[in-house]
């Protein structure tokens, strides 16, 4: 579910910028509505938010179905309040990472997103293993810390299989709901300056 909350927050809203800056301008036509400029890229960020929840919405079922015989994840959801609040907490992260990142980017070199960003991203976010497992490896403990993917596999692993080791949950909630105040801010600030110039 992290990893697709990350793709897809980040594609739902990276994608459509480039094509809206592209050679065509088509960004002109939007900004020329009768609100303030921040608000669409608020509109931005929450269109790509709830793209991204519906995606670890559909993911959901399918993990609980879809598995070799004998191998079903045992899921307890402890909170279903936490756990829907992670996920959006997570979704509008991730869209607001995606503003910040359509915004900054050289729209021709896009594809370096993936190589760059997604699959490391992907890789040191703690999907596959809990970050209590890196204990013996300190200093990449400490680096991954900087990855918002750490904070929303943690929290789910908190809510959905709460026997395995996590993070607490304070820390998880503050990293989701400060990531997303800061790359909304600096994914605003960037989506107005480029709209303008």
């Amino acid at each position: 579910m992290a990893s697709m909350l990350l793709m897809q927050g980040i594609m739902a809203v990276t994608f459509p910028l480039v094509m809206e800056f592209s050679w065509q301008r088509t960004i002109e036509d939007r900004a020329l509505a009768p609100v303030p400029i921040q608000v669409l890229a608020i509109q931005k960020i929450v269109a790509g938010a709830v793209q991204a929840f519906l995606g670890a919405c559909i993911v959901f079922p399918i993990v609980l179905l879809v598995h070799a015989p004998g191998q079903g994840p045992h899921v307890h959801v402890t909170n279903w309040a936490v756990l829907i609040f992670i996920l959006a907490a997570a979704a509008l992260l991730t869209s607001s990472l995606g503003l910040l990142l359509g915004t900054i980017m050289d729209p021709r070199k896009m594809q370096m997103l993936f190589a760059v960003i997604l699959l490391p991203a992907t890789m040191l976010g703690c999907v596959y293993y809990p970050w209590a497992a890196l204990d013996h490896i300190r200093w990449l403990q400490l680096v991954i810390l900087i990855n918002p993917m750490v904070y929303m596999s943690e929290g789910l692993r908190a809510v959905l299989t709460p026997v395995l080791p996590h993070m607490p949950m304070w820390a998880v909630l503050l990293a989701l709901v400060g990531g997303t105040a800061v790359f909304g801010y600096l994914g605003t600030r960037t989506f107005t300056r480029r709209v303008l110039n």
